[in-house]
């Protein structure tokens, strides 16, 4: 077990017909639980390359298939390769190398997946930032990864805080359009870093998660995700938050679609509705959120029904639990 690992190694089970103590099972019974239901090895899902090398192989297969959907427009597999191929060449310009941190203050847009995607093509590593922190915190956020450029919109471009980064406006900017649209083809590898993001800091100063290609590719190719409930997935979680990973990278290293939600905060009604208007498929949400979306939209998850403060059952609706342990998404 690693320094960084985190919990204990568990004993291996007896055989079933060793144990002879008292049970409220029989033995068939009792193998099925111990045995049977346990059997779940599998192979690990295939982590070769970078994230934007497995991006542009789905491309290869799905070009004109829709990627990216929000209220003001959508883009297709190729459309979206193209335009973070664009911003990707004028980061390179800017000095962006491998590794190196670029900072991220958008709206949830179309332009927020564009600029992601672009950081990864250009073989920097993406920094996110909640708008809805404080000034202090972006600063340290930014400073302490060197960040060496912040991508930002019109819409947050006049929030105010101290840093060192070249800022670059991505829906200001017309001169991107004349950006190759050809992909840099930056090489990289899976033990790469793909994203820095912040803990709460709850329990003192925030801490930076550093998360490779190879941690996102394990995430995004697990066997889970592939009862085709994964195809519409909502973006809506904040970019500085790890669920961010899944509703990103699951739909779009698989040839589904991002359906990005309206900026902004959202409230019951604006998720009920987007949630059916775009025929949303997967969707991650909090336990308290699940639980109003419950309560409040029985539309959007009918048959649910709530028992007592915590347990639920969605006999229409296959729901799941997620963790994040050290650096490795884990679901």
């Amino acid at each position: 077990m690693s320094e960084s690992s985190v919990g204990y190694e568990l004993p291996m089970p007896m055989e079933v017909s060793e144990y002879r103590g008292p049970t409220l099972l029989d033995h068939a019974e009792r193998r099925r639980v111990l045995v049977e239901w346990n059997d779940t090895a599998r192979e690990a899902p295939e982590v070769v390359g970078t994230i934007q090398q497995r991006f542009v192989e789905q491309v290869g297969r799905t070009p004109e298939a829709i990627a990216v959907r929000s209220n003001e427009q959508q883009l297709s597999y190729r459309e979206l390769d193209e335009r973070a191929n664009r911003l990707a060449h004028r980061l390179i310009g800017m000095g962006v190398r491998p590794e190196s941190r670029v900072a991220l203050l958008l709206e949830r847009s179309t332009d927020l997946v564009v600029s992601i995607l672009a950081v990864l093509k250009a073989g920097g590593t993406y920094v996110p930032l909640d708008a809805r922190y404080p000034a202090s915190r972006m600063q340290y956020v930014v400073a302490e990864t060197t960040a060496s450029v912040l991508l930002t919109d019109q819409a947050l471009q006049d929030m105010e805080f101290t840093h060192d980064a070249r800022v670059l406006v991505v829906d200001g900017e017309p001169s991107l359009a004349e950006e190759p649209a050809t992909d840099p083809a930056k090489a990289g590898y899976a033990e790469q870093l793909a994203y820095v993001m912040y803990t709460s800091g709850s329990t003192g100063t925030p801490k930076g998660a550093a998360v490779t290609h190879g941690d996102v590719l394990s995430l995004a190719f697990d066997r889970c995700w592939r009862s085709g409930a994964h195809e519409k997935v909502l973006l809506h979680s904040p970019q500085a938050f790890d669920a961010s990973t899944y509703e990103l990278w699951v739909p779009l290293l698989s040839g589904g679609r991002v359906v990005v939600a309206p900026a902004g905060g959202l409230d019951i009604p604006t998720l009920e509705w987007v949630i059916t208007d775009q025929q949303i498929t997967g969707l991650w949400l909090t336990a308290g959120l699940f639980r109003l979306l419950v309560e409040e939209s029985r539309a959007v998850l009918p048959g649910c029904v709530r028992y007592g403060p915590v347990a639920m059952w969605c006999p229409q609706r296959r729901c799941g639990g997620c963790w994040w342990l050290a650096r490795t998404p884990s679901w």
